[in-house]
């Protein structure tokens, strides 16, 4: 047993925090959904989960990207725009 043995369960528990307030069109998810990448990532490479990594990257763009159009929600809107 190490002192990594509970953090599973409470990045978890932070992981359906954030999609709960996603839900609930909270900005707060995206900051969360951000801070959480970081100990996800300090956990898969402390415990050699190596294959979840492009998995924390690739959420922490997500939630970067969300954060963004939350925040700028007018040129988000006009790329989509250019799109149609």
């Amino acid at each position: 047993m190490n002192g990594w043995d509970g953090l599973p369960w409470l990045l978890s528990l932070l992981t359906g925090v954030t999609m709960w307030l996603a839900g609930n069109k909270d900005k707060r998810a995206w900051i969360l959904g951000i801070v959480a990448q970081f100990f996800w990532v300090a956990f898969d490479i402390q415990v050699g989960a190596y294959g979840l990594l492009p998995v924390s990257f690739m959420l922490f763009f997500v939630y970067a990207r969300n954060l963004r159009a939350w925040a700028h929600p007018a040129s988000t809107d006009a790329g989509q725009e250019e799109a149609r």
